[in-house]
């Protein structure tokens, strides 16, 4: 899409039958903020998404190594865990970890890629540090307010990390013009998953 920033108005290659605007910025207080930066512990880190618990921690992934970070936004301290020995992944693919989510129980959720261009369902226990490897997944993970946990199409028992339901919309007749692959889950609060076509 490009958007015209002295405007309103939005456009795209392809055609819709509606209009694409853009929202008016904010003024006033709603556009004061401050802005503070931490240095990475390695020089080489790609963050790529990051969500806090209810502690405040702020988790992070990095696309450019297979590991998930904390950041401590009360002591400023970051610490960073490996998932255990894992395929290495083989030139020219893609490395690393993505989306996160934070489940009910404060457990990080996220993808870790492995050979293929493939990637496996991890998550983490911050209680006893222990990193979990499960079964094979989508980049993009989402938590329900049902307590569920999603990764793409497929639906994990948050417990056993177990798939338990998966669904597909292809071949749906209400899908909108335009490419047809899910990009992002969302899941509401009675676990139902929503998809980005």
């Amino acid at each position: 899409y490009q958007c015209d920033w002295s405007s309103d108005v939005c456009s795209s290659d392809l055609k819709y039958p509606y209009d694409f605007v853009r929202l008016p910025r904010a003024k006033g207080v709603g556009g004061k903020f401050i802005i503070t930066t931490w240095d990475m512990p390695r020089k080489d880190t790609v963050p790529h998404d990051s969500q806090t618990d209810s502690k405040g921690n702020l988790w992070y992934t990095d696309e450019s190594a297979q590991l998930l970070g904390r950041f401590n936004t009360k002591t400023f301290e970051i610490k960073e865990w490996k998932p255990p020995a894992l395929p290495a992944i083989p030139k020219g693919q893609m490395e690393g970890t993505r989306d996160i989510i934070v489940d009910h129980k404060d457990r990080p959720w996220f993808p870790v890629r492995i050979p293929g261009n493939h990637a496996v369902m991890a998550r983490f226990d911050p209680a006893t540090e222990k990193l979990d490897i499960g079964e094979q997944a989508s980049q993009f993970v989402a938590a329900g307010g049902d307590g569920s946990v999603w990764a793409g199409n497929t639906r994990f028992d948050a417990d056993t990390m177990k798939i338990v339901d998966k669904y597909s919309y292809q071949g749906a007749k209400v899908l909108p013009p335009g490419q047809h692959g899910g990009y992002h889950t969302l899941v509401d609060s009675k676990g139902n998953p929503w998809v980005a076509t």
